[in-house]
């Protein structure tokens, strides 16, 4: 999946990294969980869904991959980017970062 959306993989597997993994399970619970039940996101004692963490990796994925201009992949960042830089004004940037969470 890392490798279709950001053209690289976590290697959760082989490293075996308890932090990024819990981090990616509590963030698909949290999903399934509002999913489920949508009327929570207006419960006013709930915490706010933002997960600074995720956010961080997803665009220091995205600053990578600008910064390798001369190497060019054939996954979904590339074209996202490539969407963006051929329309800022319609696929702003925070389209770009929002697209790309929703496949983290």
């Amino acid at each position: 999946m890392s490798e279709t959306s950001f053209g690289g993989s976590f290697e959760l597997v082989r490293t075996n990294d308890s932090y990024l993994r819990s981090l990616i399970l509590g963030q698909l619970k949290e999903n399934a969980l509002y999913a489920t039940l949508p009327f929570l996101k207006w419960l006013p004692f709930l915490p706010e869904r933002k997960n600074a963490e995720m956010n961080r990796m997803t665009d220091t994925i995205i600053s990578k991959r600008r910064a390798a201009k001369d190497q060019s992949s054939n996954d979904l960042l590339q074209i996202f980017l490539d969407t963006h830089d051929a329309n800022p004004n319609t696929f702003t940037e925070d389209h770009l970062k929002q697209e790309m969470r929703l496949f983290m």
